[in-house]
């Protein structure tokens, strides 16, 4: 995509060493240090390297709810919401992860109303899961709330039905 071509381009240009491979991390006797063996997809070639500062871009891919009508027009994944080509005036973000504290945070700072939807009783819980401290979590939840998010806990949608007389999804 477009975007993952800038990125690349944005390393060669910092010359930053990078490989399109599979690794495995391996132990290390050194604690401060990380070794990793790749194999380079190109090549097949196995390099095994050790270093103090270690980047793993993976990459992701948005999740799609089941039961959702998106149609990149009024219902959005992360993705396709950058090709969005105005400002709502209000938006409903479904989940707690970070990319929907990021996208709560730019629409908000935007004068977007925005409320996010979590299932969990709090925020600080599926933060957890991907390793965020519950202190900084709780501060996330703080910040977006001082930046008038509207923050729904223990909350799931179970149907966004667009009506045909009215552009704004309806929420069961």
């Amino acid at each position: 995509n477009s975007s993952g071509s800038k990125n690349l381009a944005a390393v060669e240009d910092n010359r930053i060493t990078h490989k399109r491979a599979t690794a495995v991390l391996l132990p290390d006797e050194d604690s401060t240090r990380s070794t990793l063996a790749a194999t380079d997809l190109e090549t097949g070639e196995t390099v095994t390297t050790s270093c103090r500062k270690l980047l793993i871009a993976t990459g992701s891919s948005p999740f799609r709810l089941p039961n959702m009508p998106y149609d990149d027009l009024q219902v959005f994944d992360s993705d396709s919401i950058k090709k969005l080509t105005f400002l709502p005036k209000s938006m409903m973000i479904i989940g707690s992860g970070i990319i929907a504290i990021e996208y709560a945070k730019i629409f908000s700072t935007l004068e977007t109303e925005v409320t996010v939807i979590i299932r969990a009783e709090s925020i600080a819980d599926p933060l957890a899961r991907i390793g965020i401290d519950p202190d900084i979590a709780h501060a996330l939840l703080s910040d977006l709330t001082s930046s008038g998010v509207k923050v729904i806990t223990e909350a799931e949608v179970e149907v966004l039905a667009k009506p045909t007389d009215s552009a704004h999804p309806m929420i069961q």
